[in-house]
């Protein structure tokens, strides 16, 4: 509308910024994350603190966790190394 084209705001991002995405993305919602068995450590003293709950094979925030989303999907997205998450 306006002639203004839709993909004008268009931006190409790299595996980096995918991964970061992905891993914002699960943390916020009511599913949670999908994480590989050898990605659990990372998160043990989350769980510990009261920040997230384990459900099944998904990382899932508390209320308390929601609080302190940037700085664990910050922390996590840096454990991953150059490795990709599972899709959610």
């Amino acid at each position: 509308q306006g002639g203004v084209d839709p993909m004008a705001g268009d931006e190409t991002i790299g595996e980096r910024e995918r991964l970061a995405e992905a891993v914002y993305l699960g943390l916020r919602t009511t599913g949670g994350l999908e994480l590989h068995q050898n990605d659990w450590t990372t998160v043990t003293s989350w769980m510990d603190a009261g920040w997230a709950n384990r459900q099944g094979d998904r990382l899932v925030l508390t209320p308390t966790g929601w609080l302190r989303l940037d700085s664990l999907a910050v922390s996590l997205v840096a454990s991953f190394g150059g490795r990709k998450v599972r899709r959610m």
